[in-house]
């Protein structure tokens, strides 16, 4: 076959060896292009975006380990400590909330409350007086706000959150 092929490569005219020199030259571009060059550019365009992303989640994760540092670095309330903690943080952000406590647990309910009262309340509740969340019921009313039950663990009575 290769005998044949140099035959008819030699039978050819300069000026069809040199277009179909052409036609391999530009088939074999376009096959670098498409298999080494291009992803190579993709990669480099959007590496702008990824470093982005990545610099938000490292930026992130460096909040939440000092969140973290800051949450082992503190002083474990009682339970009676967490509780009055608690009832004083419920009265002044939701004043017509209903607490109820139970041993370890407490039982907040409320109406008309805020998705930002309520999600600073609770934020301050985990933090300043040391409760976690163990089940929580909460509806839209029509009116856009919040009304539910939360029932909260209080730190354990030898003053471990």
């Amino acid at each position: 076959m290769k005998p044949r092929l140099n035959e008819r490569w030699q039978a050819l005219s300069l000026r069809e060896k040199t277009g179909l020199q052409a036609a391999l030259l530009l088939l074999l571009s376009a096959l670098v292009w498409l298999v080494f060059l291009k992803p190579s550019l993709a990669a480099w365009q959007n590496h702008a975006k990824e470093w982005t992303a990545l610099e938000q989640q490292r930026q992130q994760m460096a909040a939440l380990q000092s969140q973290a540092q800051a949450l082992q670095k503190r002083t474990p309330l009682s339970r009676e400590e967490a509780l009055k903690s608690l009832q004083a943080l419920t009265r002044s952000a939701m004043p017509s909330a209903q607490v109820a406590a139970q041993n370890e647990r407490v039982s907040v309910s409320f109406k008309a409350a805020s998705a930002t009262v309520l999600a600073s309340w609770l934020q301050s509740a985990r933090e300043n007086a040391q409760v976690r969340v163990v089940d929580a019921q909460w509806q839209r009313t029509p009116e856009g706000l919040w009304e539910g039950a939360m029932v909260l663990k209080l730190p354990s009575r030898n003053a471990q959150p």
